[in-house]
């Protein structure tokens, strides 16, 4: 039941709306289903409003409607399949404006959940409490936690006082998993679906990951000093009015690859975002020689968003970058980070599978 939908053709040509997270199992890790089964449910604009007006009787009708589209296409897809895994969204409780939360839809199914929490001892520990207290509610069953994002110099801290604490409620924790500051990192590509737009130059560089975003206001000799103080993978944020950055840039960009070339310790990954609402004079930002200039001979993302530098950082700065199929570096990185820290014996016993079935796939304890 998703609640962001990309468009997918079938094999007859129709368009079909499918969750976002879709591509990325069905494609990158090469699940069977099909995508009617794996995103049965798609929430129309406006639907949590309709389905408030209505009448208890009609909102209960609804609810068994989508509850045995969901059902359907789970047997549809458990028939072909060694294991099943349903992935909620958010905490427990989301899509109980809709009286579909992850908990009652878990119940429905007669599916045990796996609850994820952010690393910590007290703030995890209370995270816990609460979903657990609607787990218990809408009667589903909790197979263990895994705790997610942890500080790697307190992983064993964590596990020790966590796996107390579960352990008065009999509930284990599957793994504890270190953050990586790389995960979410995002690339040129995130940036492009953000602010529905594309690349002007630099365009062989989309999975191209920044380690930070710096917005550039400053005089030129300021922003030189800056800019050798940053992190060579930074995202630069400049105003297109500010050709003087722009162009200072490209020219420390140029000195760079030199660097690159000739030092194998140094690598520049950068890459530029400008902004400005454009004028019949510059339709493209930047006056257009100096656009010829930079997106002729650069050679790092390049692109272009028609709204203030404000506006453009407010909504970097809301931004998470998620995992998706094109990005297929950092999504291997992660499946590889992750089953190191989980014991998937351990899952599989509490979620009464075959304890074999993902040994035989070589996926470690």
């Amino acid at each position: 039941m998703g609640q962001q939908h990309v468009s997918v053709e079938k094999p007859d040509g129709t368009t079909l709306k499918i969750d976002k997270d879709c591509p990325l199992f069905k494609e990158l890790l090469g699940c069977t289903g099909s995508y009617e089964d794996m995103s049965p449910l798609v929430i129309p604009s406006g639907y949590t409003k309709r389905y408030i007006d209505m009448a208890t009787n009609d909102a209960n009708k609804l609810q068994q409607s989508a509850l045995k589209d969901i059902t359907t296409a789970y047997q549809r897809i458990a028939k072909e399949s060694e294991f099943v895994v349903c992935e909620g969204t958010g905490h427990t409780g989301v899509g109980s404006i809709v009286g579909l939360n992850n908990a009652r839809v878990a119940a429905e199914l007669d599916i045990p959940m796996v609850m994820v929490v952010n690393g910590g001892i007290g703030s995890s520990y209370d995270e816990f409490y609460l979903n657990q207290c609607v787990i218990e509610r809408e009667g589903a069953r909790l197979a263990g936690v895994l705790v997610n994002k942890t500080n790697p110099k307190k992983v064993e801290q964590v596990r020790e006082y966590l796996d107390k604490a579960l352990g008065r409620m009999g509930i284990p924790i599957i793994g504890v998993v270190p953050d990586k500051e790389f995960f979410e990192s995002p690339c040129a590509r995130d940036f492009e679906n953000l602010f529905d737009t594309e690349l002007m130059a630099g365009k062989d560089f989309r999975n191209r990951h920044f380690k930070e975003v710096r917005l550039a206001t400053c005089s030129t000799r300021h922003f030189l000093s800056t800019y050798r103080k940053s992190s060579p993978a930074t995202l630069w944020v400049i105003h297109a009015s500010r050709t003087d950055l722009v162009l200072a840039l490209k020219s420390a960009a140029q000195e760079a690859e030199y660097h690159n070339r000739h030092d194998p310790n140094y690598t520049w990954a950068g890459g530029l975002l400008l902004t400005g609402s454009p004028n019949i004079s510059f339709p493209r930002g930047l006056q257009e020689d100096i656009f010829d200039m930079v997106i002729q001979t650069v050679n790092f993302p390049v692109m272009y968003i028609p709204k203030s530098s404000h506006d453009v950082m407010n909504k970097i700065e809301r931004h998470t970058a998620k995992l998706n199929v094109d990005d297929e570096v950092r999504s291997r990185a992660v499946m590889d980070h992750y089953a190191k820290h989980i014991d998937v014996e351990l899952l599989l016993e509490r979620v009464d599978g075959n304890q074999s079935s993902l040994r035989d796939f070589g996926c470690p304890r």
